[in-house]
């Protein structure tokens, strides 16, 4: 579930789409036990990156991506600018 979860919010990021999920869902909460646990050996191993701060009042959602090194505040790509007088433009 975990993975199912993170990876979702990337693709979602990714696409410039919003992922909402309820905060208080207890998911969130067996997850984040679950981030705990598997953290050492998975920053070890290069699965996660190091914690991502996040804001005071962050949500549940936004403190598990920043606990698995995913910036919870990333919007994705920016978009192509395509110059006047380019092939495209």
């Amino acid at each position: 579930m975990l993975d199912l979860a993170v990876r979702v919010w990337d693709l979602a990021r990714a696409t410039g789409q919003e992922y909402r999920v309820d905060d208080v869902d207890p998911l969130l909460e067996r997850l984040a036990g679950t981030v705990a646990e598997l953290a050492p050996t998975a920053r070890s191993t290069g699965v996660f990156a190091e914690p991502v701060r996040v804001a005071e009042g962050a949500s549940a959602l936004e403190r598990l991506l920043g606990q698995t090194g995913r910036d919870p505040y990333w919007n994705g790509p920016a978009p192509a600018v395509v110059l006047p007088g380019t092939v495209e433009g």
